[in-house]
């Protein structure tokens, strides 16, 4: 396997990480986004993974100082309305900005920067990790099905939630 580095998003990684993002969001949801100057910050980046103390953006480099992957941790912000008020907002981390260049995919990437949002988590005292994903993404579905830190999983499914410990529970609007 080629020799990966992994770390943190610094504040110089903001143009890369920025490319990737928006190629990744223009290929899966067809977003229709240009490239930012070099300069720009359209995600605030900055402000949300490095200013944040309890977030945090994950990087895989190639050997060749490509950016290949990304993870994203935030503190989850009870944006989802099917999820309102089902979670204790400053114990739930929101996975998020989960990508794999395609050429390095089923490598085990994704599940090394999952490791490393583990841990960060479990610094930052997070109980719950969620993970929004979409049927369409590629291995969405099975990355889908996160274990959590509580042995707790959260999966979406044909548009449906579910909760599953022992079994799984079907999430109903209320």
């Amino acid at each position: 396997m080629t020799r990966l580095r992994f770390s943190e998003m610094t504040h110089a990684d903001i143009p890369a990480v920025q490319s990737f993002l928006i190629k990744h969001l223009n290929l899966f949801f067809n977003a229709g986004r240009v490239m930012p100057a070099a300069e720009e910050d359209i995600f605030d980046l900055r402000q949300q993974y490095i200013l944040q103390e309890r977030n945090l953006l994950l990087c895989a480099w190639s050997e060749k100082q490509e950016l290949i992957a990304t993870l994203a941790v935030c503190q989850y912000d009870d944006r989802i309305t099917e999820l309102r008020g089902h979670y204790n907002l400053p114990e739930t981390a929101e996975i998020c900005r989960c990508y794999v260049d395609a050429r390095y995919r089923r490598q085990g990437i994704g599940s090394r920067l999952f490791a490393l949002a583990q841990m960060f988590c479990q610094q930052q005292k997070y109980k719950t990790l969620y993970l929004h994903t979409h049927h369409f993404l590629p291995e969405g579905i099975i990355f889908g099905c996160v274990k959590i830190l509580a042995s707790l999983w959260i999966c979406r499914m044909n548009g449906n939630w579910y909760i599953c410990r022992d079994h799984i529970i079907k999430l109903t609007q209320r």
